[in-house]
């Protein structure tokens, strides 16, 4: 009898997982999910910083902590959940990431046209070592992409700049991930992209410090509010990362089992009065 109830334990296991996450849209995924939620206090924390109402980026951008956030969790041990505001400590891995300009032209004149403008002008992105910092050169990239907009027109020149993740962007996941200009891509429909790498990012351990404040008293619209806010202050790379807590994991696996065992306990009892 012990030996059936472990098999269709695992059966039950299994076939749990498979329906759970083989389908995106499946709700018994979502309800698993929000179940891992539910107990885990690194997601309750990210969560209630995400709600906040104002963001002030003191030590990076608001693009690359977006990034950060995802499946980042907090270090329990340097953060101070007594204090006012609170302070957390969140950690993560950034991902490999490919900081470039990608330029969609509408025609092939206009191509030649940004072509000769990145080869003749390509010294004015350069920045000198000494006292750069990634501000710097994010400044300069805008200047540089905003003197060429404004050379062509709207209708003929699109610019989009970004640190791009493998699976954002089609023409970035298919150029070679260094520093250069890729060749022409011609479009079908008679437009041209040319894409300036301007750096390739590696994957980085990232700490982040953060000043949540959740109390403070605001005037709006003749009302005294609660407003929220959180800074980020201080940003650590290239570090020694905590250990993430899968404690909701087991938590939820473990109330699973035990409904499971409970069920099959009432199910046998009631094939075995019936019979």
């Amino acid at each position: 009898m012990v030996r059936r109830i472990s098999l269709f334990s695992f059966g039950a296991l299994l076939s749990l997982f498979f329906l759970a996450y083989l389908s995106p849209d499946n709700k018994l995924k979502n309800t698993f999910d929000a179940y891992l939620n539910y107990f885990d206090s690194d997601k309750r924390i990210v969560g209630q910083l995400i709600l906040s109402k104002e963001f002030n980026y003191l030590v990076s951008n608001e693009k690359d902590i977006s990034v950060f956030m995802q499946d980042c969790w907090v270090n329990h041990d340097l953060s101070d959940k007594e204090s006012y505001p609170q302070k957390f400590v969140l950690e993560n891995v950034m991902p490999e990431r490919l900081e470039a300009s990608i330029y969609y032209c509408i025609d092939e004149s206009t191509a030649r046209q940004v072509s000769l403008y990145l080869d003749t002008n390509n010294y004015l992105l350069n920045v000198s070592q000494k006292g750069s910092t990634e501000d710097d050169y994010f400044y300069k990239i805008d200047v540089f992409n905003k003197n060429l907009q404004n050379k062509l027109s709207d209708d003929k020149i699109q610019i989009e700049y970004n640190k791009f993740i493998k699976g954002e962007n089609k023409y970035i996941d298919n150029v070679n991930w260094r520093s250069g200009v890729s060749e022409n891509i011609m479009l079908e429909n008679g437009g041209f992209i040319i894409i300036k790498v301007h750096n390739f990012l590696k994957k980085t351990n990232w700490r982040l410090y953060c000043h949540f404040y959740d109390n403070e008293i605001i005037k709006e619209q003749g009302e005294d509010r609660i407003m929220t806010y959180t800074d980020f202050v201080k940003l650590e790379k290239h570090i020694t990362l905590s250990s993430k807590s899968y404690k909701s994991s087991y938590i939820v696996i473990i109330i699973v089992i035990s409904i499971m065992l409970v069920v099959i306990y009432f199910i046998r009892k009631k094939i075995t009065n019936k019979i």
